[in-house]
This record gives structure tokens, C-alpha cells and sequence, in this order.
């Protein structure tokens, strides 16, 4: 009984009906614009049409092709880097163009005026990038790659470094932007056959409606935890229930379950109805109907009960706005540090998988996936039992919580 009215609770305030909205705008926008008839993963035919790319991370199809690119940048005086996501078009002073030409001169074992020499005067092609600067694609002479590939990826981590971070020569962003070739019919037709076969449709979609959800959920929750745990504060009602026999780790499991369900009602809707779309788009297929509710055990739940149990623990310490600010910045930094597919890692909060196929990808680090959901979903129950602690001290009048953003607030409007 206590469950349903602690559901009835959040199901009544206007934070969660803006969550729910949320949620299923993210799967309109996303996932059901990626179900339309020319995305559709379609048999391949040997011979004709273009395959699609695939990555192929050999150091000797990598390092020539980072080597190239980034003598052609030199040449400009014209880099492109991606700070925090953010575009950012680089020009270099005279003392860093020259670090850039000493790495050069140790990966190619020639020099500036070797190199300048032996480059097209007329450059292959030009373009203007968007924002009125002109950048000349010249004809460079074959390069011969003098380091091995160890000693490459520690100059091209200096070279990233000159560059002030978020190029595409840090070592993380080599292989994803060197490393592609145009897939074979061979390899087309095995991955057709793996997404038909092995993942019987739906468990492709299901990674991809995941990796959607996954991204907002690692940040709206917090926003209904914080309005739903400070309600009974500013309802005056905190008293009322500090007084009452039942126990604290009943109230607050009570709670933390509470909030579990009730997020899990609009991403539920959404697993429905993308089942039905799926199933829609691929009616001659052998689905499997049960995918989304699979991963949505394994992938989403997990990470909602970290989030939602770490929101808990600082709403209770501190303070709604705190756990929305200090919520704010682990999502925003793992949305910038987190690549769309093949990066999983045991501390990061979201997992991307941003594609319907490439089940080899993601079958590769099933260990890590299950290590990382594991550690998320142990880190959330650990801080809603200490949320229990916290609340029980509270009750006792042993803590009050540190306000250290409300002090400051009131501050600034008695100033």
C-alpha cells in the first residue's frame, strides 16, 4: 500500500508528466525516425551498390593515412578539433607549427624543404569549410612510415596535445577516422546474416533504442528524484513523517522503488511500441519479440537504479539543486568522453551503441558491458543505503544536511 501511494505521488506532479513527454518525444525523434523504408538492413546483392564502411584498424592502413592528413593540416595551417563536442577551427603560432614539423620529420625521416619538394604545387582539390576559410587538398608524395606503431601513437598524442585536445589524432579517434575501408560483399552479406540470423532483428533495434534512452536517462531522472524526495520539505509535511514508527529503511525503499517504477512506465511504453514498429518494418522476418524487454533489464534498469540512488543520496546530504548541478556535469562529461559504438568501460555511466547491427562490436565486450552494469546498478543500492543512514540521522535530529547552495542563494537576494 505504502508502494502505490508513494507511486500516486510522483504520478501527480507536473515534473513527472514532463519526464514521461521526455521520454517519448526522445523515442519519436530518435529511435522511430531511424524506421523509415530506405534504412531498412536490406540483403546485400554481389556487385552492386556501395556497402557501407567498415573499421579495419591495422597500423599499416592507419599511420600513413594520420600521417597524410596531418601533413595536409600543416600545409594549411588549418586544423579542426572537437574541445568538449564543441567545433573549433585551429590556426598555430609559429612555435607549435614547428612542433608539428619535427613529428612530421620523425615520421616521414624527411624534412620540411624534403617534403615541400616533393608535394604538387597545384593542390588536388579545395573547399571552403563553412565559415569563408579555403583549404587546399594537395597531391602528397607516398610517405614511408620511419617509426613503429608504439612510437606513432605517442607522437600523435603530442600532436593532439599541441592541438589543444579533441582532434581527430588523439590516439582514442585514430582508428574510427583512419581505420575505415569500404566493406566487401563478403563481409556485408556476414553481417546481414548475423543481424538475421544471430540477432533475429530486434535484438539490433533493442541496442539501438537503449543506447537512445540510455543518454537522456542518465539525466532527467534526477530532476523528478529531486522534486519528489524535497517534496514533503516544502509541503511542511517532513515533520509529520520524522514522528512517525515506521522505520526509515521502509521509507526510503519504499521511495527508491517508487521512483524505479515509475520511470520505468513511459520507457515500457516506448519498448512496446518500438517491438511494433520493428515488427512493422520487417513483417517476412523471424523476430524476437521479447529483445527490448531483454535489454531493457540488463542496460536501462541497471543504470537507473545508480542514477537514481546516487541523486538520492545528494538530494538527502545536500540538496535538490545540488544533485541536479553535480548530475549535470557527470552526464554532460560522459556524453563528451563516451564514443557512439565499441567504448565500453566498468565506471562509465552510459553505454553507447548507436546502430541497429555491428553485433560483433558489442558481443566483443559483453564482459565489460556486464562488469559495467553490475558496478552502476551496486554503486546505486550502496548510496540508497546510505540514504537510509542519512535520513535516519535526520530523523533522530543527529544531521540536518548541508544547504551550502540555498545559504549562498539567500545571500545573493538579502544582498
Amino acid at each position: 500500500m505504502l508502494l502505490l501511494k508513494e507511486c500516486k505521488k510522483i504520478a501527480r506532479t507536473f515534473v513527472y508528466l514532463i519526464f514521461s513527454a521526455l521520454v517519448i518525444l526522445d523515442f519519436l525523434t530518435q529511435f522511430q525516425n531511424d524506421l523509415f523504408p530506405d534504412n531498412t538492413f536490406c540483403k546485400p546483392v554481389e556487385g552492386v551498390g556501395y556497402y557501407g564502411e567498415i573499421c579495419d584498424p591495422h597500423p599499416e592502413l592507419i599511420m600513413p593515412a594520420a600521417t597524410e592528413s596531418l601533413l595536409n593540416h600543416y600545409l594549411n595551417n588549418q586544423f579542426t578539433t572537437y574541445p568538449f563536442g564543441f567545433y573549433r577551427s585551429v590556426k598555430l603560432n609559429s612555435e607549435k607549427s614547428r612542433k608539428i614539423m619535427m613529428i612530421l620529420e620523425e615520421l616521414t625521416g624527411q624534412t620540411d624543404q624534403e617534403l615541400r619538394a616533393a608535394i604538387t604545387n597545384e593542390p588536388e582539390s579545395t573547399y571552403d569549410n563553412g565559415i569563408s576559410e579555403t583549404y587546399f587538398d594537395y597531391r602528397l608524395p607516398e610517405l614511408d612510415i620511419q617509426v613503429d606503431y608504439d612510437t606513432f601513437l605517442l607522437l600523435m598524442e603530442e600532436t593532439d596535445s599541441i592541438l589543444g585536445g579533441g582532434s581527430f589524432y588523439a590516439p582514442a579517434s585514430l582508428e574510427r577516422t583512419f581505420g575505415m575501408v569500404d566493406m566487401t560483399y563478403e563481409q556485408a552479406a556476414a553481417e546481414y546474416d548475423s543481424f538475421v540470423r544471430l540477432d533475429h532483428v530486434t535484438n539490433g533495434y533493442a541496442r539501438l533504442w537503449c543506447d537512445y534512452h540510455g543518454l537522456i536517462l542518465g539525466i532527467l531522472p534526477v530532476f523528478l528524484v529531486a522534486a519528489f524526495c524535497t517534496l514533503d520539505r516544502r509541503s511542511k509535511a517532513d515533520a509529520v513523517i520524522h514522528s512517525r514508527k515506521t522505520g526509515s529503511f521502509r521509507i526510503i525503499l519504499v521511495r527508491f522503488l517508487a521512483l524505479i517504477l515509475m520511470v520505468m512506465l513511459p520507457v515500457l511504453l516506448t519498448a512496446v511500441w518500438g517491438d511494433l514498429l520493428v515488427t512493422r518494418f520487417y513483417p517476412d522476418m523471424q523476430l524476437d519479440h521479447l529483445a527490448m524487454y531483454k535489454y531493457m533489464l540488463i542496460w536501462i534498469v541497471p543504470e537507473l537504479i545508480g542514477v537514481i540512488g546516487i541523486d538520492m543520496l545528494i538530494t538527502e546530504v545536500f540538496s535538490g539543486i545540488t544533485a541536479i548541478l553535480l548530475q549535470f556535469v557527470w552526464w554532460f562529461y560522459e556524453c563528451l568522453t563516451t564514443q557512439l559504438s565499441g567504448d565500453f568501460s566498468v565506471f562509465h555511466l552510459i553505454l553507447r551503441h548507436n546502430t541497429f547491427h555491428n553485433r560483433e562490436i558489442f558481443m566483443n565486450q559483453l564482459n565489460l558491458f556486464i562488469q559495467n552494469r553490475c558496478f552502476i546498478a551496486g554503486l546505486g543500492i550502496v548510496c540508497m543505503l546510505l540514504t537510509i543512514l542519512i535520513y535516519h540521522l535526520k530523523r533522530e535530529g543527529k544531521f540536518h544536511g548541508f544547504r551550502v547552495l540555498h545559504k549562498l542563494f539567500a545571500h545573493q537576494s538579502r544582498a
